[in-house]
């Protein structure tokens, strides 16, 4: 995550596609051998038939629970990239008072 940040204060678009590409490297291979790994265990089909790959599984339904991940990414992009608009359309008071 520190790594994130920096990318962040950056704003840098190359140090974001730096971090998604080792991040998706190292997490895909970390999260496959997991998975093999969890296969040879008792109990791993009904395991894996209420839970999710990466995020938590939150309504029980795959379609449902991808529709709720996305909204939440793509508002905290919103909200990130337009955050002095949206503290204005919150509080519209303090608006008025500067």
């Amino acid at each position: 995550m520190i790594y994130m940040s920096f990318a962040v204060i950056t704003g840098n678009l190359y140090s974001y596609l730096i971090l998604i590409g080792c991040w998706s490297v190292l997490f895909t291979m970390t999260i496959y051998l997991k998975e093999c790994s969890n296969y040879r265990k008792k109990g791993a089909v009904a395991y894996c038939a209420r839970t999710n790959l990466f995020l938590p599984r939150v309504l029980g339904n795959w379609y449902l629970d991808t529709l709720l991940w996305v909204g939440l990414i793509y508002s905290g992009f919103y909200l990130n990239k337009n955050y002095d608009m949206v503290l204005k359309s919150l509080n519209p008071l303090e608006s008025k008072l500067r």
